[in-house]
């Protein structure tokens, strides 16, 4: 691979690699569901690429994601990723990979972290980006937007969207997952961005929460919309990954999540505040199959580029949007329903979870 020239200095390329084309890392296929849950494994299940090949490829209608540094001021249970290591990167370094995939028909620019709002370079990051063309996607806990003039001032740089990941939905319940009592910056900077996207600073607000046995009741989530009035663009509600086999506590029981799931999309309903769910089978949403993210992204083809500083630095990861679902299976009696081929499953840990440890499941999640 030749060096490249950015920024008026010689650089070394970063190293590339793509996801293997084996059948036990393609979700249509039945052989995937006796590997493990961690999928697809970095090392393991990638082959290098050069630069020729990297650019050859179609990126139209894909993605970027960048996890400029590892350093958060949480510490969530559910949560993987380092917390103290800052990870710096040198941009200038790594700036060719973005320019490279734009060429090549790519729009969207995803930042991500740890958490990204106190990362030291974020603004010339955004402004970059921005200026480069691409839709620009921040997401984050939103504990730096708390200062209106913070919030201001990053969205103007060129955010077009933000993407807010509320941890909890009480002061209690927000310290027990994440181990700090920020519950009310998190909120302060929650009600910035919204403002920020009424005023038409912002294109588009998004909301995130992840459920977590800590989520119950619902009534917590609908009394803080009420309380609040917010009203995302987006309400992402994801289901707990415990990945490592770690903090099963954490998984709700399958009869409470049956109950109270129906509950709070009935609520969004009548609202008119659109949302998806992820990470929840498709015969838990009922007729609201259509709000499955994981259901639009069964048949998405389009390429993910993934630019990490974590475990494996300085890499680029290239694979399609469907292969993420490695770490999904099916249940016995999933065979039999009529949506098996739209549907990812559930992470294997949380089935096997399902399975033997919690409640005996409601009559409607038995084929689990």
């Amino acid at each position: 691979m030749n060096d490249i020239t950015e920024g008026g200095r010689n650089i070394t390329p970063l190293r590339i690699r793509r996801i293997a084309p084996r059948p036990e890392l393609d979700h249509t296929k039945k052989a995937h569901e006796a590997r493990g849950i961690t999928a697809p494994d970095p090392e393991k299940d990638f082959v290098d690429i050069d630069l020729e090949e990297f650019v050859s490829l179609d990126f139209a209608g894909g993605r970027i994601t960048l996890e400029p540094s590892n350093l958060c001021n949480l510490r969530c249970r559910y949560c993987a990723v380092p917390k103290d290591d800052p990870c710096d990167i040198d941009w200038d370094r790594i700036a060719y990979i973005f320019k490279l995939v734009k060429l090549r028909g790519m729009s969207t620019a995803v930042i991500t972290g740890g958490e990204p709002g106190i990362f030291r370079d974020i603004r010339r990051i955004i402004s970059d980006l921005h200026s480069w063309g691409f839709y620009v996607s921040l997401l984050t806990n939103g504990t730096w937007a708390s200062q209106m003039d913070r919030a201001r001032e990053l969205v103007g740089l060129g955010l077009t969207e933000v993407h807010v990941s509320m941890k909890e939905f009480t002061k209690g319940s927000f310290l027990s997952l994440t181990g700090r009592d920020l519950f009310e910056r998190s909120r302060q900077g929650l009600e910035n961005i919204s403002s920020l996207r009424r005023d038409g600073s912002l294109r588009y607000f998004h909301m995130n929460h992840v459920i977590t046995r800590y989520s119950f009741p619902v009534r917590n989530i609908i009394d803080f919309f009420d309380a609040f009035d917010f009203c995302p663009d987006l309400f992402l509600i994801t289901m707990v990954e415990p990945i490592k086999g770690r903090d099963y506590d954490l998984v709700p029981q399958l009869d409470m999540l049956l109950r109270e799931l129906d509950v709070l999309l009935s609520y969004l309903d009548a609202r008119r505040i659109p949302f998806r769910v992820e990470g929840v089978p498709l015969c838990m949403l009922g007729d609201r199959i259509a709000a499955s993210l994981d259901r639009a992204h069964m048949s998405d083809n389009d390429y993910r580029v993934f630019v990490t500083f974590k475990e494996h630095r300085d890499s680029v990861f290239v694979f399609r949007g469907w292969q993420r679902f490695l770490q999904f299976a099916h249940g016995k009696g999933c065979d039999a329903c009529a949506y098996l081929g739209q549907c990812p499953g559930v992470h294997k840990t949380i089935l096997e979870y399902w399975r033997n440890d919690c409640l005996k499941p409601l009559t409607a999640g038995e084929q689990l």
